[in-house]
């Protein structure tokens, strides 16, 4: 609610006389006129008025309504409605109080979102206008950006955000077009899709469509070409499949399945393993199946395209090589993530294998690329995050984002780290866990062939 002083006003005898230096059409004018002092875009609300004219008859005197940016109404007005007061012959005397229940619009004019600065409603009656200015609700809470990752990525790939009032109602854009999005924690996450293309990182106000502050604009985001991995897979169905992989971020668990794929594409489902470089090592969780066949022996291989170059053949890119796997047990692997890796969405390969004589007799007949007769291969997005990513908004106490000197210092030192994170001593890389203490690899005698 709000409150309307209106005042019963008398107008001064000279005015009452023919008036040339500043004449009115039709001689009305607007005595007083109010409206609430926050006004969000698309709320109703009711403004309060009255009017005057000088006539020596009963007038039905026409008041009209604007949004503006500006206290006149210009080529920035939105015309909103209109009222029709009647005003006895009452010589220089004001109408009773009036009141009009209006809207503010959605969007200013010629644009698709509001403006969030001050604001104005007008109202006009001839050439008469009289402005209210208005606050847009929550213009001074709208988000902005401290700092995103990565600066590129293909289709698929996800934009991590951090800064301040960031919440449900925020959204992400790129090159202004909204994404797809997920808030997690104080990040805000964004998905490029098929249709995004290259330019500025973006928050705005869902809650209210308010058009991007200056603040709320990041840095370029490039968007690559789609780019292809080589094809793997099992060449028959049968005998094995891989029927739970989890790691933070998802749990993919296809343990009450009962297909056996030769592969699996969790990619094109969105699927994200979230790890952070050069920190504590990840720990990536997986399960077998036999697919109701006997259990016979399988070797297991995992791969994660670090540098993001469409291939498994870098140096450290091979992260298990496992010669023995056995069924209906979870395993656990934890993940060293080089320091080095690139940020962004990369690949994450996972395949199973059956030994079959003349065929996959060890480890090394089986890679990252190409066929093999029983078995499963599966592909997951991983989402790689730098080690000092969101250290500005999470140690900045004040609010003031921290010099990128503080930031370095931060880092070099570990002081930004948790005393866990500090403290952990990385498990050996292949090192295989089940129920926390090492796994026992071994043949169980039963070959396929």
């Amino acid at each position: 609610m709000f409150r309307t002083l209106l005042t019963r006003c008398i107008l001064p005898a000279a005015l009452i006389t023919p008036i040339t230096s500043q004449a009115h059409f039709y001689n009305e004018f607007i005595c007083a006129f109010s409206a609430p002092t926050k006004l969000a875009p698309g709320e109703s609300f009711t403004a309060a008025f009255n009017v005057g004219a000088l006539r020596t008859t009963d007038s039905n005197i026409p008041v009209d309504f604007y949004y503006s940016q500006s206290p006149n109404v210009d080529s920035t007005s939105t015309y909103l409605g209109s009222s029709t007061v009647f005003l006895p012959q009452q010589g220089s005397q004001c109408s009773a109080i009036a009141h009009k229940t209006l809207r503010v619009p959605t969007k200013s004019k010629g644009l698709s979102c509001f403006i969030p600065n001050k604001s104005y409603i007008i109202a006009k009656t001839g050439d008469d206008e009289h402005s209210w200015q208005f606050q847009p609700r929550d213009g001074d809470k709208l988000p902005q950006i401290t700092e995103s990752t990565p600066s590129s990525g293909r289709p698929g790939s996800l934009i991590h955000v951090v800064g301040e009032n960031i919440d449900t109602t925020t959204g992400i854009r790129l090159s202004s077009q909204q994404m797809s999005q997920a808030l997690i924690g104080n990040e805000l996450i964004g998905i490029v899709d098929n249709n995004s293309s290259t330019g500025a990182i973006s928050l705005a106000n869902n809650a209210h469509n308010y058009c991007v502050p200056p603040l709320s604009v990041g840095t370029q985001f490039t968007v690559q070409s789609a780019g292809q991995y080589c094809s793997s897979g099992a060449a028959n169905q049968g005998f094995g499949r891989i029927s739970q992989i989890a790691m933070s971020g998802f749990n993919n668990d296809l343990v009450a399945h009962t297909s056996c794929p030769e592969y699996t594409d969790t990619t094109a489902n969105g699927l994200y393993g979230l790890t952070r470089a050069g920190t504590n090592p990840e720990a990536l969780f997986f399960q077998l199946n036999a697919c109701g066949a006997p259990a016979y022996d399988r070797m297991m291989k995992i791969f994660i395209d670090w540098n993001n170059d469409l291939d498994f053949d870098d140096a450290g890119e091979t992260i298990l090589e496992a010669p023995f796997v056995g069924v209906d047990t979870l395993y656990q692997l934890n993940l060293n993530i080089p320091s080095t890796a690139k940020a962004g969405t990369t690949r994450m390969r996972i395949i199973s294998a059956l030994y079959y004589s003349g065929t996959i007799d060890n480890l090394s007949d089986l890679n990252s690329c190409g066929f093999y007769p029983f078995g499963e291969t599966q592909d997951y997005n991983i989402d790689i995050v730098p080690s000092n990513f969101g250290l500005t908004a999470q140690l900045s106490a004040t609010g003031k984002p921290l010099s990128q000197a503080t930031i370095q210092t931060l880092v070099d030192t570990e002081s930004g780290k948790s005393s866990v994170e500090k403290n952990s001593i990385p498990t050996p890389i292949n090192h295989l866990l089940v129920d926390g203490k090492p796994a026992v690899l071994e043949a169980s005698g039963q070959r396929l062939r």
